[in-house]
């Protein structure tokens, strides 16, 4: 149970560091910053 914990820890900081840069990446493109939200909503 532990290691299942870990490892889905780790893939979420890895989604979360991901979205951190697309976020970034798009924060000028408004367009395009709420096509990425609605791809993590649906991902989510």
């Amino acid at each position: 149970m532990q290691i299942k914990f870990v490892v889905r820890a780790t893939i979420f900081l890895r989604i979360a560091n991901f979205c951190r840069i697309k976020l970034i990446f798009f924060h000028k493109n408004k367009t395009k910053k709420r096509r990425f939200l609605f791809v993590i909503k649906s991902f989510v």
